[in-house]
């Protein structure tokens, strides 16, 4: 039969007819449709089951393992005596990095919070875990002055959760207005009496030092003394350029003074990237900070107290 091309409906009716012999006859078409009914009784009667067994039981997953406390002194340091009641402030030593620690190992100073004592051990407050104990020679006590500390008066002061130094600027109400001398940020800062202690020039814990390690002078902070108090201890536990941990000889030990003012034009010894470098004063900017230039490098840096000194005499 032709259809015409120009009537579309035509050729659908035309196409219908063809269908109604095969339907009729049982073909594949009617076998389909019996096919969908009996899968779709299947799925029903599968959905009545789970409907009545209810929600399948998911497995349980295990539970955490605890992770066994840090080895609270990890380089084997000899014991330390410190005398701390719970609620006492500290710098120490995180105990993610006792984790494994060793000679040369990256430390650095936390303030925490003390909530007890394990045997010689100290137990801090972990912030952001569970409390640890922590040998004493891992610690740098917070011991703040009774008074308010005097005018251009260096001290330690905990910053951000680090220690940090500074210079008094001055006093606003019961507020200590600090200018810190060893961040790259030398904005003055409001601190409270309880976030500070003064220094005094010497090997204290909470200072820094230079260390002779052949030809160089390495900068270090001094942590805590080993082998007796400070005035008579023969080493020094100490954390260096990029936090790297080191038990020094005192020998080897030079003081870096914790207030210095040199006059434009004087040679100098700066730190720089971990190490003492002989530079120049170009300004002074009372109290505590210093714009210097360095002997090979064509351009200024400010630096501060702390991290200046003056040169070495020369060995006889």
């Amino acid at each position: 039969m032709s259809v015409p091309k120009n009537r579309p409906f035509a050729r659908v009716f035309v196409i219908l007819l063809g269908l109604t012999p095969f339907v009729a006859s049982g073909g594949a078409f009617s076998t389909l449709v019996a096919c969908s009914s009996e899968t779709a009784d299947i799925a029903s009667a599968s959905a009545s089951e789970r409907a009545q067994k209810g929600p399948t039981a998911r497995p349980l997953a295990p539970p955490p393992v605890a992770r066994p406390a840090a080895e609270p002194n990890p380089l084997g340091l000899p014991a330390r005596s410190l005398d701390l009641a719970a609620g006492a402030r500290v710098f120490a030593v995180p105990e993610p990095m006792l984790r494994g620690a060793k000679e040369g190992s990256s430390m650095h100073l936390r303030i925490a919070t003390v909530v007890g004592k394990e045997g010689e051990n100290i137990v801090l407050d972990g912030r952001d875990g569970p409390d640890y104990s922590i040998h004493p020679a891992y610690v740098v006590p917070l011991v703040p002055g009774k008074q308010r500390p005097r005018i251009k008066q260096p001290v330690v002061a905990e910053w951000a959760q680090a220690l940090r130094h500074g210079v008094v600027r001055r006093h606003v109400k019961d507020k200590i207005v600090v200018r810190f001398t060893d961040t790259q940020d030398k904005s003055d800062r409001m601190l409270d009496l309880a976030q500070l202690m003064p220094q005094s020039d010497g090997f204290r814990p909470g200072n820094y030092a230079a260390r002779r390690v052949g030809g160089d002078l390495e900068h270090v902070l001094l942590v805590s003394p080993i082998g007796g108090e400070p005035k008579d201890a023969t080493q020094w536990f100490t954390i260096g350029y990029l936090g790297a941990a080191h038990v020094v000889k005192t020998e080897e030990l030079v003081g870096v003074p914790i207030s210095f003012e040199p006059k434009a034009g004087s040679a100098v010894l700066v730190e720089h990237l971990g190490k003492m470098r002989d530079a120049v004063v170009k300004e002074v900017d009372p109290p505590g900070l210093l714009t210097v230039r360095f002997e090979r490098a064509g351009r200024s840096v400010q630096t501060g107290w702390g991290l200046v000194m003056p040169p070495l005499a020369p060995p006889h």
